[in-house]
């Protein structure tokens, strides 16, 4: 019997590999819906939209949960840094 937590990973990664993310296409799809799904977890989401050499709009994400760079009081937190293709 699978866990909830392990039935949950196994969809949410169902749903990113079901985008279509080679690097010659756009990958703000996926970019978007992680967005979403990190806000949802908690994450502050910085997004930066930008064009390749080709004119393919792109995304990059980056995401920050826990103690902040401003507040040097505080020890730890978790980054999402990452490559969608």
């Amino acid at each position: 019997m699978e866990s909830t937590d392990t039935r949950l990973s196994l969809e949410t990664l169902e749903r990113l590999i079901a985008f279509p993310s080679v690097s010659r296409t756009s990958n703000v799809e996926v970019s978007e819906w992680l967005a979403e799904r990190l806000r949802q977890l908690g994450f502050d989401v910085e997004q930066t939209d930008y064009s390749d050499r080709s004119g393919v709009k792109k995304v990059n994400l980056v995401a920050c949960r826990g103690a902040s760079s401003s507040d040097r009081s505080e020890v730890g937190g978790l980054a999402y840094f990452c490559h969608t293709d």
